[in-house]
């Protein structure tokens, strides 16, 4: 891409322009969903979040059934910082896929951030109804249980996520037991 782009341009320069330009711009401009989204993903990579929301909305207008645009879109507006949004498109990604575990995942993140802890707590619940001995799931869980004050199910699940190779629900474990 990067050499037809490179020739283009020289025949811009040769050819005083007009032509080309619409040529670059016609093969750079997405077509279909694939397009927006990969060229989200980049955006994305490249810490360009609103471009990312941009062109996944424009992606999710050409394929409103698809769990993974919605998705990363949300992925997205978390990285800007936008929490509603982010979960709307998460919770949106869950319907349309009920086993997207890592949507499940930052929907919780996100419920932890607002302090909604019991909804956390759901999600956390969710991932682990899909996959049983994810550790994220249980540190996750934990800290959503140790946060709104039941420090026993918070311990079981960080011993748990410890057991399961989570080397940072040691400190929390210590922290909790010295209260």
């Amino acid at each position: 891409m990067k050499k037809r782009l490179k020739i283009l341009f020289i025949l811009c320069i040769l050819s005083g322009g007009i032509i080309v330009i619409y040529f670059i711009f016609h093969l750079q401009t997405p077509k279909n969903a694939q397009e927006f989204a990969n060229r989200a993903i980049e955006n994305i990579k490249n810490r360009s979040y609103d471009e990312a929301v941009d062109d996944l909305t424009e992606a999710i207008k050409k394929k409103r059934d698809d769990a993974v645009l919605f998705y990363n879109r949300g992925v997205a507006y978390m990285n800007k910082g936008d929490i509603d949004k982010a979960l709307t498109d998460f919770t949106q990604s869950i319907k349309l896929n009920p086993n997207h575990v890592f949507a499940f995942n930052n929907r919780a993140r996100l419920y932890l951030k607002k302090n909604e802890f019991d909804k956390a707590a759901d999600d956390y619940t969710n991932m682990l109804n899909l996959k049983k001995d994810f550790a994220p799931a249980f540190y996750g869980r934990g800290l959503a249980y140790y946060k709104k004050g039941d420090t026993k199910r918070a311990l079981q699940d960080l011993k748990k996520a410890y057991e399961l190779g989570n080397k940072s629900a040691k400190n929390l474990i210590t922290s909790i037991e010295k209260e």
